[in-house]
């Protein structure tokens, strides 16, 4: 009976948050465990981070949640209209603006939640985790989450 109220519970949590996710048009991605932004300010065709916000809306760092199919959305850039992907599994999110047919599965993510606002993004193709643990910079990906709950893992939706 636990086992089955808990499902429930994160079923209705998980809707509940999915649905003032996608009710905004844009979004801005804030990691837990450091506090810094996704953006793609930089041009170098992989999602970075920063601390600082630059002022006038910083559209580099906005991205518009856009449902596929199920539970399953795309990360469309707002500056660039470029997506969030990782098809070159080079270990770290990468953008395309232009789409492969067949739905391309590496373009599309999912909220895992995990406490209050906090979820993780989870990649439909791979399974991967985006985190950003190893301090490189940028978005990076993993299949194994640490034990204590990896905050580096760990992210939430911040109006811009």
């Amino acid at each position: 009976m636990k086992a089955f109220s808990k499902a429930i519970l994160l079923a209705i949590v998980f809707a509940a948050f999915a649905t003032n996710a996608f009710a905004e048009e844009f979004i801005r991605l804030k990691n837990r465990w450091t506090d810094d932004y996704m953006h793609i300010e930089n041009g170098r065709g992989y999602v970075e981070l920063t601390k600082t916000l630059r002022s006038g809306g910083m559209w580099s760092a906005q991205w518009e949640m856009v449902p596929v199919e199920g539970n399953y959305f795309m990360l469309k850039n707002r500056w660039t209209n470029d997506y969030m992907h990782i098809e070159n599994r080079k270990g770290r999110v990468e953008l395309t603006k232009t789409l492969r047919s067949g739905g391309m599965w590496s373009a599309q993510w999912e909220m895992v939640p995990v406490e209050g606002d906090y979820f993780r993004l989870k990649n439909r193709w791979t399974g991967d985790y985006m985190h950003i643990e190893n301090g490189t910079g940028y978005v990076e990906l993993t299949k194994t989450l640490r034990s204590g709950g990896m905050w580096s893992s760990q992210w939430q939706t911040v109006n811009p």
